[in-house]
């Protein structure tokens, strides 16, 4: 038996034990929000990776960051999230309580944003599907606008 084939057949073993072990890619996604009408509180970001809870319920989102405001705009970074489709809820909480302030029939009365920006309708809000966006190592920003109501 020639000294070479265990080698070979112990390296080709390795290999494939390493190859199913392989680590998912990953990358750092930048986020702006632009066309922010003032400069009171910070800007709520909720990174979805799945419809629900999407775009209303941040809890249930796969993570959130809070950014502070300069010149009309806002940017934060999502760090080490792997490729793959997402979407984004953003809202200006202008007096800093930690949530989305609403009239008393539901519409924002604080600044709202999503990605692609996709607007709601009379029906309700947009869905994840038209806010999805894919995140990979050639799409790693997004800008989006902010809307007041």
């Amino acid at each position: 038996m020639n000294m070479r084939t265990p080698v070979f057949y112990g390296f080709v073993m390795l290999m494939s034990v390493l190859t199913s072990f392989r680590l998912t890619e990953s990358g750092n996604l930048r986020v702006t929000v632009t066309e922010i009408k003032n400069s009171d509180g910070e800007i709520n970001f909720s990174l979805f990776n799945q419809a629900i809870g999407f775009p209303k319920d941040g809890t249930k989102s796969l993570k959130q960051i809070r950014g502070k405001i300069e010149r009309g705009k806002c940017t934060v970074t999502f760090e080490s999230i792997p490729y793959g489709k997402y979407a984004i809820s953003i809202y200006h909480d202008e007096n800093n309580d930690k949530q989305l302030n609403k009239s008393w029939y539901g519409k924002p009365i604080e600044g709202v944003a999503i990605s692609n920006d996709v607007k709601g309708s009379m029906n309700g809000p947009p869905t994840f599907e038209m806010a999805t966006f894919d995140f990979n190592s050639h799409k790693n920003g997004l800008i989006v606008k902010m809307n007041y109501f």
